[in-house]
């Protein structure tokens, strides 16, 4: 309630489900704070609820519940700098502040001493009144039984139930936009689980104008078209280039329908993935986000952020919103991802009617996942924005009953060749809806296949994907030779739909020719790809290699320091700015244009 000025909740609605999820945050963090103290009095022996240990319990429930208010209560004050809840990144930054600062911040909150002297004075004498004295003697079976109950209790709330993974801040999605996702969390939780994944170092190259003008964040587009046209957005699992002749001429036949597309579609040579996992590649199609850190964003302490998202910038043109993956429900974080971004609409494994198609690992079979898909899509009201992930071109690489293998292809390759197959299948089904014709389909991948191929396999061409823009009324090939990157897909989404209020992007247009690179991270190591050269970094922005890009695919000539290589001096600076944008943007939660882009 104190900051619904900067929340923006405006109706019972969404404050009810607010209310519901934060119950559910609540008892979670409750619990974990008090998770000494439960451990404690599982110890049921005569005497120990007495004398000295009672005084130890009383100090554990009574620290445990001041530390729980006191958290939760410093937000209260703390919201208005960050707008989200506090993690360990906050406590961090708190940590080194100035004196000056902490002396202000002492005289502006003065009442905190007194209240965190009342509350552990509340809490202590509510143990007193309240906490069992005397021991009453059981059976061992039942004292056994009963911790075994009360454990497992205490674990499934915890938890936050008995999905597949833990509680975290993901799952608030679910209850609220991202912009009230703050209500939802608490912050003792928040602060716990931040506290076991690693966050971003600030970083201050340049001045925030110099850094602004190196590489500018706010952006702003043009419709691409007069008429709203559908979108099909196809994110395949771990397809590189290497498995398409468009891209790779040496390739085996093995996924021809796809090949066939591309002969009239807009394809992109250049298309690098910004990510090796799925769960980064995926936030950075949607969200334009790229993997700048070792944790994934979905999985980071920043997971909580308020992102631009393809969904809100298609829902906001009047697009229904739809994101369909084949997986169990919780895979990867997708829903809560999806959600994040903007989607209205969500489908997993759990929503999809025959489990006879699981294929024992994943989730369900991408050719029958795919008509479900189609028949989902086919119910949306159009416009629509429709996104699609696969699943089976992933190990272990098995195929479905009844499809056979290629012999002249192996394990790896077949299930690319399923995954063709699977995709023409759905097109011979989408071209009889009413709606294909005024649709454009986008195809991408998440990232590439491991591979000891020399070019597809080194530290940059294992980053190689594909990009096809199918568009059914101009089915002809063209071309783009600037170097693009997964990140560019939410600007490119913005001209589609027809945005044309200012976005806060890390990508840029693809179709811009006076804007060709791409950059990635990966084991400290931060690559900034160009159409000439590959600059490679460590962590601290010091350059340590440089390719040639076009005599020098297998990357085995570091020229640096040997021959002329474009402009260093800039392309480092470019880089610096690079992750200066990306830590302050996430450590400061300002990755949307709005009340908090200055």
């Amino acid at each position: 309630m104190l900051n619904n000025n900067l929340l923006h909740v405006h109706n019972i609605k969404d404050w009810f489900w607010i209310l519901l999820g934060g119950i559910r945050f609540d008892i979670s963090g409750a619990l974990y704070t008090m998770s000494i103290l439960a451990l404690s009095h599982v110890i049921w022996y005569r005497g120990l609820l007495k004398g000295w240990f009672h005084q130890i319990l009383k100090f554990i429930y009574a620290f445990s519940n001041t530390l729980f208010f006191m958290l939760s209560l410093m937000d209260l004050f703390y919201f208005k700098f960050n707008l989200k809840r506090s993690g360990w990144d906050a406590l961090v930054s708190l940590g080194n502040v100035s004196t000056e600062l902490r002396i202000q911040m002492l005289k502006e909150y003065w009442f905190l001493p007194f209240v965190i002297i009342l509350l552990y004075w509340f809490f202590a004498k509510l143990y007193d009144r309240y906490a069992p004295k005397e021991y009453t003697p059981q059976s061992w079976y039942k004292q056994l039984i009963g911790a075994l109950i009360i454990i497992g209790i205490f674990l499934i709330g915890a938890r936050g139930g008995l999905q597949l993974r833990p509680l975290d801040e993901n799952v608030a999605f679910q209850y609220a936009e991202s912009k009230h996702v703050p209500a939802v969390l608490n912050t003792p939780l928040v602060l716990l689980t931040s506290m076991t994944r690693p966050g971003l170092d600030p970083v201050n190259f340049f001045t925030d104008q110099k850094c602004n003008e190196l590489y500018p964040m706010v952006q702003q587009y043009q419709p691409k078209y007069d008429v709203k046209r559908n979108i099909v957005l196809i994110i395949m699992e771990g397809c590189s280039q290497e498995w398409l002749q468009t891209f790779n001429p040496k390739a085996k036949v093995v996924m021809p329908f796809l090949d066939s597309l591309a002969e009239k579609s807009t394809i992109w040579p250049n298309m690098y993935s910004n990510a090796k996992r799925s769960a980064e590649g995926i936030t950075a199609i949607l969200t334009s986000i790229p993997a700048l850190m070792e944790a994934p964003f979905p999985l980071s302490i920043y997971q909580a952020n308020q992102v631009e998202g393809i969904g809100k910038i298609a829902k906001n043109q009047g697009y229904s919103t739809y994101f369909s993956h084949g997986a169990h429900k919780g895979s990867l974080g997708l829903e809560h991802l999806a959600k994040q971004a903007g989607f209205e609409k969500t489908h997993c494994m759990d929503d999809y009617p025959n489990k006879g198609d699981y294929d024992g690992t994943w989730g369900i079979w991408d050719e029958p996942y795919f008509h479900f898909f189609l028949r989902e899509t086919s119910k949306l009201l159009e416009p629509f924005l429709a996104t699609i992930f696969t699943l089976s071109s992933h190990h272990p690489y098995v195929l479905p009953p009844g499809i056979k293998s290629n012999p002249n292809l192996n394990e790896v390759e077949n299930t690319f060749s399923y995954l063709d197959f699977s995709m023409k299948s759905y097109f011979n089904e989408a071209q009889k809806q009413s709606w294909y014709q005024h649709s454009i389909f986008i195809i991408l991948s998440d990232h590439s296949t491991p591979t000891a191929d020399p070019i597809f396999g080194t530290a940059i061409g294992s980053y190689r994907i594909p990009l096809i823009v199918f568009d059914p009324q101009n089915p002809k090939q063209e071309i783009k030779k600037q170097t693009v990157q997964q990140i560019d897909i939410l600007p490119y989404m913005a001209k589609l739909v027809g945005y044309k209020d200012p976005i806060v992007s890390f990508g840029k247009d693809p179709e811009d020719v006076t804007k060709s690179w791409a950059y990635n991270f990966q084991s400290g190591n931060f690559r900034y790809i160009t159409d000439a050269f590959w600059y490679i970094s460590d962590n601290n922005m010091e350059l340590k290699e440089i390719f040639d890009a076009k005599k020098d695919l297998k990357m085995q000539h570091n020229i640096i320091g040997k021959q002329k290589t474009g402009n260093t001096t800039h392309t480092l600076d470019t880089m610096k700015a690079i992750r200066q944008q990306y830590n302050q943007r996430m450590r400061q939660n300002k990755c949307i244009y709005g009340q908090n882009e200055n």
